[in-house]
């Protein structure tokens, strides 16, 4: 644990860490790229980049791990991506 002195009051190191956004609205990425809205589990998360996920199952959090870098491209247009051929105006 750091300790660091500030105008002379001593504060913990961990107070200013700060835990990335969730993102997708806390549903499982991986259950998304399936077509299904399913909420993920405060302790199945994982920070990647700047946010954090929330996944239903280990295995999906696995998944997710192991390719993280693989483009997903189902989503519901209420999260941000449009349906396929649909012009967002």
């Amino acid at each position: 644990m750091k300790t660091i002195v500030l105008w002379g009051v001593l504060v913990d190191a961990s107070a200013f860490a700060t835990t990335p956004p969730l993102t997708l609205k806390g549903l499982d990425p991986v259950s998304l790229t399936e077509g299904k809205e399913v909420p993920g589990r405060a302790g199945l998360r994982t920070q990647y980049g700047k946010f954090s996920y929330a996944f239903t199952s280990k295995a999906h959090q696995q998944s997710h791990q192991r390719d993280q870098h693989r483009p997903r491209t189902a989503a519901p247009s209420h999260i941000g991506a449009a349906e396929p051929g649909v012009v967002q105006r």
